[in-house]
């Protein structure tokens, strides 16, 4: 042996056992912030590209600017790229049609579509004259449309643009709200069709030049740099806002406040970890009292004792951090793809079986930095070892015993065993501490299930956007079934009236072909059911006007016009009882009695049911003379109540599920 550090792999081994404690500690310490950072790591991710698909890969946009000019931005050596965009007809009211829905028209350049977008060419290409056009998918799935075939848009002065189709893309999340196609075309197409007299209104539209940075280390900079230079007002320049804010350079910034959720986690990790492996370094220096004397004895110093100490503590970090870090690893590869098959429409573009470089060197530091923590006060101790007295062995054991076991309560062993866990304050100390972290993580772990939970409830089968289901087993369509709908439709405006208050806007609700042929009693097909729903009484349509039916596959979409939201807000004054109820759950002090009260000032002969099931507790409804056929469910969660409203067939089929 030619340094006394050698003795570390060989006290490695002898003390096997007592070092597994330490190591699990460290492995544990080191998993969790590999995981709390890898997921907030995957999560920004996840968003950012989110941003990226919804409102385009570009930083942010000008308006009011020449051709020349824009041409000049475009050069200048910090813009990777950059490119017009510039849409007609964007809010449906400029009278561009295409098979009986509104067609929204986008003049671009080639660049927009392939660099400033991401994933949006499905397939085809992007027109290279003035005489093609790019239509959105559902397009193509609704009218069975190839490339190659000629398309028609009706213009509002009643002539026909006729153009050749390029390709296919993505549908936008404005065609896909608003029930409309898509059309994207060359900018010089674009402006052959423009209403110039219109010009001044729609400048927004027609002359933004979408620019994205080069450098995304400090964009602000880069913007205040663009505006000074091509002496560009605040009021030309608009960002887009998700994505800066994504990135870290917005003042809004969206991935700063997850990171300090994922710091402040970090914190309470290490924090444990130190205590954890303080404990447990603690208890195997005492126990080698007369190994760290007899090292002394033999001429190691303090500072000496002190290394030797902190060299084994490092030792474990061997093993223990790449375990936690590939555990770790794991771990974020399972709960995204968890996540990624539950909810892909939130998190359909979270990555899995990535690595994220931000919680591996997290992981690696956080193993260090705490071993190097929790193994100093140890370190001191074992250096304060007296040679003389640490051969006897009895270096820390020389407090005097001022009175004796109390065996009269418990048995020997137990009272040994509480006088033993109570005699050293400093290890009392740490193993309160140690239960009282594990004790706050398990409970941040349980309040993170039921977010999650509470998050994952419109995955559930029964939380539609609307649920009709009709009792009856016909295979016609009678007036009864048809008023049922019309209320129903009205109850649902209603309701989302007195929650977010009145807007004259369209409402869409979404539903599948089963739920359909439930309601009216029918086996039809998807195409039969479109030419069934096709047929609105003309009762309905005074009232709610023409309802708009699309579908995609079996899912249909039923578009209320501006009119029905006008017509219930005109007709149902904002009192009664679902505003009263609204107003009432949306207090904080809001409780079960208080909900109880409300129901019998309307009504003395309410019916009560406690339920089974996790989701709600109780259901209320009035008798059937009051014509509010509604159950109404309600969880209490202490801070706030969970309210739904069930249809009595939805209501059935949630107490049998």
């Amino acid at each position: 042996m030619k340094h006394y550090l050698e003795l570390v792999p060989i006290s490695a081994r002898v003390h096997r056992k007592q070092n597994r404690m330490s190591i699990f500690c460290i492995i544990l310490a080191v998993f969790l912030v590999t995981t709390i950072f890898g997921m907030a790591d995957m999560f920004i991710r996840s968003q950012i590209l989110q941003a990226q698909i919804d409102g385009g890969n570009f930083h942010i946009g000008i308006k009011d600017i020449t051709d020349e000019e824009a041409t000049l931005i475009s050069r200048r050596p910090d813009i990777q790229a950059a490119a017009r965009y510039g849409v007609l007809n964007f809010r449906g009211d400029e009278g561009y049609t295409f098979e009986g829905k509104n067609a929204v028209i986008v003049g671009c350049d080639e660049e927009y579509m392939t660099k400033l977008m991401v994933d949006i060419i499905e397939e085809g290409n992007f027109p290279q004259n003035n005489q093609q056009v790019m239509i959105t998918l559902n397009a193509k799935e609704y009218l069975g449309l190839q490339i190659g075939d000629t398309v028609a848009i009706n213009a509002p002065d009643g002539t026909e643009l006729h153009y050749e189709i390029s390709g296919f893309c993505n549908d936008a999340s404005k065609t896909m709200s608003e029930d409309s196609y898509g059309f994207f075309m060359t900018t010089s197409a674009f402006r052959e069709i423009y209403p110039t007299e219109m010009s001044d209104e729609l400048a927004d539209y027609n002359s933004i030049l979408c620019v994205q940075f080069s450098d995304l280390k400090n964009i602000q900079n880069t913007i205040n740099n663009l505006k000074e230079k091509c002496h560009l007002s605040d009021e030309q320049v608009s960002e887009n806002t998700k994505l800066l804010g994504l990135l870290g350079q917005s003042s809004n910034s969206f991935m700063v406040q997850i990171y300090m959720s994922a710091i402040i986690l970090f914190l309470l990790v290490m924090f444990a970890g130190i205590i954890m492996i303080a404990s447990s370094l603690n208890s195997n220096v005492m126990q080698r009292t007369e190994f760290f004397g007899l090292i002394r004895c033999i001429g190691a110093t303090p500072k000496q004792v002190m290394k030797l100490v902190n060299k084994e503590a490092l030792s474990w970090c061997r093993f223990a951090i790449p375990v936690g870090v590939a555990m770790g690893i794991v771990v974020v590869w399972v709960l995204c793809a968890v996540l990624r098959v539950l909810s892909p429409e939130y998190f359909g573009a979270i990555p899995t079986f990535s690595f994220s470089l931000p919680s591996i060197v997290a992981g690696i530091v956080i193993g260090l930095l705490t071993v190097l923590l929790a193994a100093h006060s140890p370190a001191k101790k074992a250096a304060k070892v007296s040679p003389l007295m640490a051969v006897s062995g009895n270096a820390f054991n020389l407090r005097p015993v001022r009175k004796a076991v109390n065996t009269k309560i418990f048995k020997v062993e137990t009272s040994l065993g509480i006088y033993h866990a109570i005699s050293s304050k400093k290890n009392f100390i740490l193993m309160v501490l140690s239960f009282s972290i594990s004790i706050v993580l398990f409970l941040s772990f349980v309040v993170a299930i039921a977010f999650t939970n509470h998050t994952l409830t419109p995955l559930r089968p029964w939380t539609a956007d609307i649920s009709i289901i009709s009792p009856q087993n016909t295979c016609s369509i009678d007036n009864s079934i048809l008023e049922k709908l019309e209320k129903n439709l009205m109850d649902v405006i209603q309701e989302e009236q007195a929650k977010l208050g009145f807007r004259r806007e369209k409402i869409r609700l979404y539903y599948p072909l089963s739920t359909l042929n439930h309601l009216l009693g029918t086996q039809d097909t998807a195409e039969q059911m479109e030419v069934t729903l096709a047929g609105q009484p003309e009762s309905m349509t005074i009232k709610l006007g023409k309802l708009a039916v699309s579908r995609k596959g079996d899912r249909f979409c039923l578009c209320i016009p501006e009119e029905g939201s006008a017509y219930v807000h005109e007709h149902f004054a904002e009192k009664g009882f679902i505003y009263e109820l609204i107003r009432l759950i949306g207090q904080h002090d809001c409780k079960m009695e208080d909900i109880r009260q409300l129901f019998l000032r309307y009504s003395e002969n309410i019916y009560v049911e406690e339920m089974r099931g996790e989701d709600f507790d109780v259901m209320i409804r009035f008798p059937e003379e009051m014509g509010d056929p509604y159950c109404y469910c309600f969880r209490d969660e202490g801070c706030h109540v969970i309210y739904h409203r069930f249809l009595p067939e939805d209501y059935a089929d949630l107490m049998k599920a």
